[in-house]
């Protein structure tokens, strides 16, 4: 962070595959954007992006945004 402003960003979801998947579509929506609620929700918007789930866990990528943009908003607020 550069102030408000992301420098850099990695983030990691586990549960939602058989090892934590990186979510490079979120981090690229992140960096270089200021940090606000609305640039958060762009960015989990596409969380499961290209997500290929298998048909027992498909609930997951419809979680997946959601449970993205509150890790989002918790990491700015600590």
């Amino acid at each position: 962070m550069d102030g408000d402003r992301i420098l850099g960003a990695r983030v990691v979801a586990g549960g939602v595959a058989a090892v934590p998947l990186r979510l490079e579509a979120v981090e690229k929506r992140l960096v270089g954007e200021t940090a606000t609620e609305a640039v958060f929700a762009r960015a989990a918007a596409v969380a499961a992006e290209g997500a290929n789930p298998v048909p027992a866990s498909a609930y997951k990528a419809d979680f997946l945004p959601g449970v993205v943009l509150t890790a989002l908003e918790r990491a700015m607020e600590s």
